[in-house]
């Protein structure tokens, strides 16, 4: 099977595809073939080895040679002990710590796997699992969003922060979304009531106050977001350097601990139910998978490029078996 591996840390060059031995199913495993499978951002970090917190599995070099965690394909195999998938079901999963996605064919954990609905393509269904999880699980943290408060969404036209403005819209709540100018008319259309160039304003140094501010990005010190927090809100960080989260962790809890405001880093959590809360919210309307390009495994430095340009609106997807 073809697959694109890397084999050291460093930008898109250092994928390669390369012919490799097809996965066989452990007891407990089945493998897929893969149809679709999104770039996350931690993805390009395993890629890039940076943040330094990103070489946990792999000081100097990676020892997870495929990535790609967030998959959509059709079983091919199955190992004895699995009962719940038959050869040509259709599912999905987050394969993340297995990773593989990247690849024609997939060895995932049944545990992992979800079934795909008729009502949602392999390319959408790939765009869910972490991103769509990340934001609902940020958004709640410390509370559910209710009607009429002020969200904060840094990093508010990527992969998990197009989710989050729509899951707090559609909580009542007033957004104010921020990223690069490319994106401002994206998150509009999303449902952002206010959107911020980054580049040309500075919102931690305005007048407005939140009551929840989720950041994908960084970027900014904690102090700057405490002081734009209402004085019981909350602030979560889920993407960024590594001072950023390191800062939250130590100067954000002490911030916590003397007032009323809370400031935490987010642990994403793999959460069957909350991907299949997303998908039946996607079957009724109420919200949207936004895939601003596909590419083929061929081009998958290409994607990663574009990808790595931070101008994407929504998820880049790799297709291996053309469209569904």
């Amino acid at each position: 099977m073809k697959a694109a591996q890397h084999t050291r840390y460093g930008d898109e060059q250092n994928l390669h595809l390369l012919e490799l031995a097809p996965p066989k199913p452990g007891p407990d495993d089945v493998v897929l073939k893969v149809v679709a499978t999104s770039i996350n951002a931690s993805d390009w970090e395993f890629l890039s080895g940076t943040p330094a917190y990103s070489r946990i599995m792999g000081l100097t070099r990676p020892r997870k040679v495929v990535l790609g965690s967030d998959i959509s394909g059709i079983v091919v195999a199955v190992g004895a002990n699995v009962k719940e998938f038959a050869i040509g079901d259709e599912v999905f999963c987050d394969n993340f710590e297995v990773f593989g996605g990247f690849a024609e064919m997939a060895r995932v954990p049944v545990g992992k796997l979800l079934r795909k609905p008729a009502t949602i393509s392999h390319v959408q269904a790939s765009a869910i699992p972490q991103s769509a999880v990340i934001a609902l699980q940020a958004l709640r943290k410390y509370g559910d969003v209710t009607a009429g408060q002020q969200v904060l969404i840094n990093g508010g036209g990527g992969g998990a922060g197009s989710f989050a403005i729509q899951f707090a819209k559609q909580a009542g709540a007033h957004v104010t979304a921020v990223d690069h100018a490319n994106k401002l008319a994206f998150m509009s259309e999303l449902g952002a009531d206010s959107v911020i160039d980054y580049q040309q304003q500075d919102v931690t140094h305005g007048l407005q106050r939140f009551d929840k501010i989720v950041d994908f990005v960084g970027h900014h010190s904690v102090r700057d977001y405490f002081r734009i927090l209402q004085a019981n809100g909350s602030y979560v960080i889920v993407g960024g350097l590594l001072r950023d989260i390191l800062s939250t962790l130590t100067l954000g809890s002490l911030l916590t601990w003397v007032s009323g405001k809370r400031m935490s880093i987010l642990a994403h959590q793999q959460n069957a139910t909350d991907i299949m809360s997303v998908v039946r919210q996607v079957e009724q309307g109420n919200i949207r998978i936004c895939v601003d390009r596909t590419y083929p495994l061929q081009d998958i430095r290409s994607a990663f490029q574009h990808f790595r340009e931070q101008k994407v609106l929504g998820k880049v997807v790799i297709e291996i078996e053309g469209k569904y």
